[in-house]
């Protein structure tokens, strides 16, 4: 830590204890706070008041300084006293801000009565000062170089412009040939002194985003983009091209932008952690899609897992309606359904790529199933059974016994790719058997390579 650093530390603290104090309309102690700032900036290793010119104040002293005020007292006397602020001196006797130092001795901290108006903890504002330093460049030169680049600018632009104007006339007006070369001359030089003036401007709104955004960013290690546009006010491709110079520029030493430019970063440990979840975030969905890619080859597809889903819940409210229902004949007729339904769905999930033949079982057959079941289930709570209620749950009746057929047909179309496969490995088995000699037979017959039925 500098001494400049330190001296604007104490200028701060001296302006903070003056502003308590003028709000507070307390001047009492304002003259001994002042002093006693100042003697710890100069006697860091001391405790204590202390007068402006480095002696103890003996009005802030101990009881016994307070009695024996007025009479002399020798050295070993004073050495011998006690209290939170005495001091042995070393060898002469030395006082403060002589050649040598006094050592103190052992004694009690001294007690503030106003804590708000304590001298800053100057490990804290040192630290603070460290991280800054570690993260932000000082813009002093470049804002120096910007304000030289904007006067140099406006002076060449404008000396040499004028003698621009001046030459030009000279050759329209006077029809002096002479003057044209000069004139071009002049006009490169007033190019030149706008390009330094742009440049100039530039650098100088650099140097004022720059302090902005550390004013703003604090001691914090990110900040997203769109509050520094809303707190800065300006656009955001504007900002994003100067946060890139100051990164290019190493004015943010650690400073990095996120992928989609919303957020910037000061430290390099942030960025690897984002960097980090990044990665994992790309694994994920990898990963994803290696397994949406993995069930679509199977036939295994998000939408047909859903047809499953649904034909379950069907199953479900089936199951419950069969409790529900007391009649022998309907009880019957839906544990046969439910039997049916259940093997189609476990052949379903076993058979993925058999989804074209169970669209319609899942889509249409097992809504409108459920639908009759429902009203049926209705008009069974009917305290009065009409002739239409009777012959409707008649007509329900018979139509389960026409889905159940139709069902179990479905269901032995699922078997049949199997039994044509079961088949297949049979007769290629006889084969192989009879080629090496193991059976009777010299091969397969006919009717023994026609397939299975079930």
């Amino acid at each position: 830590m500098s001494f400049e650093d330190d001296l604007k530390d104490v200028s701060d603290s001296i302006g903070k204890l003056v502003d308590n104090a003028v709000n507070s309309q307390n001047f009492q102690e304002l003259n001994q706070k002042i002093s006693d700032t100042i003697n710890q900036f100069v006697y860091p290793n001391r405790q204590g008041p202390f007068r402006a010119n480095g002696t103890q104040d003996p009005s802030r002293g101990s009881s016994a300084d307070t009695s024996s005020r007025g009479q002399p007292s020798s050295h070993n006397d004073t050495a011998q006293q006690t209290g939170p602020h005495h001091y042995s001196y070393g060898p002469g006797g030395t006082m403060p801000g002589k050649e040598k130092n006094p050592v103190p001795r052992p004694s009690a901290p001294h007690f503030n009565p106003n804590p708000s108006n304590a001298v800053p903890d100057w490990n804290a504002r040192t630290k603070e000062r460290r991280l800054l330093r570690e993260r932000f460049m000082p813009t002093t030169d470049l804002a120096l170089v910007g304000g030289f680049q904007t006067a140099a600018g406006w002076g060449v632009t404008g000396l040499f412009g004028c003698c621009t104007a001046l030459g030009l006339y000279s050759f329209f007006a006077v029809s002096d040939g002479s003057a044209l070369i000069p004139s071009l001359i002049f006009a490169a030089f007033t190019i030149g002194g706008g390009i330094l003036l742009k440049k100039g401007s530039k650098n100088r709104r650099l140097v004022r985003h720059f302090r902005q955004i550390c004013t703003l960013i604090g001691t914090k290690e990110f900040i997203s983009t769109k509050e520094l546009c809303d707190s800065m006010h300006c656009e955001k491709g504007e900002l994003l091209t100067d946060i890139t110079t100051m990164i290019e520029k190493s004015m943010l030493r650690q400073g990095h932008l996120d992928e989609n430019g919303t957020c910037l970063m000061v430290t390099n440990d942030c960025y690897s952690q984002y960097r980090a979840l990044l990665e994992s975030q790309k694994e994920q969905q990898l990963a994803a899609q290696r397994a949406r890619e993995q069930l679509e080859a199977s036939g295994m597809t998000p939408e047909y897992q859903q047809m499953l889903t649904e034909c379950e819940a069907y199953l479900q409210k089936i199951h419950q309606c069969n409790l529900d229902l007391p009649g022998e004949v309907i009880t019957a007729k839906l544990s046969r359904l439910e039997t049916v339904v259940t093997r189609i769905l476990a052949e379903a999930k076993k058979r993925p790529k058999e989804a074209a033949k169970l669209r319609k079982f899942m889509d249409y057959y097992m809504p409108t199933t459920w639908k009759l079941l429902d009203a049926y289930h209705s008009f069974e709570q009917e305290a009065i059974q009409s002739d239409n209620i009777l012959r409707t749950k008649k007509e329900i009746e018979d139509t389960l016994d026409t889905i159940n057929a139709a069902f179990e047909k479905l269901l032995d179309d699922l078997f049949q790719t199997t039994a044509w496969d079961i088949s297949s490995d049979i007769s290629v088995l006889q084969t192989m058997l009879a080629q090496e000699g193991l059976t009777n037979q010299a091969g397969p017959s006919t009717q023994d390579m026609e397939p299975l039925h079930m």
